[in-house]
């Protein structure tokens, strides 16, 4: 440890380690709860979002829980992708209409204009795409 070789004061490190958390609030860090005597958790990286990070929590949707978990994905609007925006959520989409196809989870909810118009984009070729926009389900 760093701060052991610089000669840090013992006690503040303490202090400080003891509240540390790898993940801060909106950056893949999973929140566990009880709803209706079932577990849900939730992963929450609503944090400066960008496809990246949307595709690592994606990933840890997929690999989480029991074989019998049902797995939604709640997505909004990613906000100061600059001049990729538009590929960006249309990027995000595609995997995420992948994983709906393949029955890897069981719903896609989605918020945001920049959502919308990936979505209206898709929906030409995409079946999962064109009943998500008619408000139907698609997929698996």
């Amino acid at each position: 440890l760093v701060a052991l070789r610089v000669d840090f004061d013992l006690p503040t490190l303490r202090q400080g380690l003891s509240t540390y958390s790898p993940l801060q609030d909106g950056r893949g860090k999973v929140k566990e709860y009880f709803w209706h005597g079932n577990q849900v958790s939730v992963i929450d990286d609503s944090y400066n979002a960008n496809p990246t990070s949307v595709r690592a929590a994606l990933g840890m949707l997929v690999e989480s829980g029991s074989a019998g978990s049902r797995k939604h994905v709640a997505l909004g609007d990613m906000l100061e992708l600059g001049g990729a925006e538009e590929e960006a959520h249309a990027e995000v989409l595609a995997e995420v209409l992948r994983l709906l196809d393949q029955g890897a989870v069981h719903s896609v909810a989605l918020a945001g204009q920049r959502f919308l118009h990936a979505l209206q984009s898709a929906a030409v070729s995409s079946p999962a795409a064109a009943a998500a926009a008619a408000g139907g389900e698609g997929g698996g």
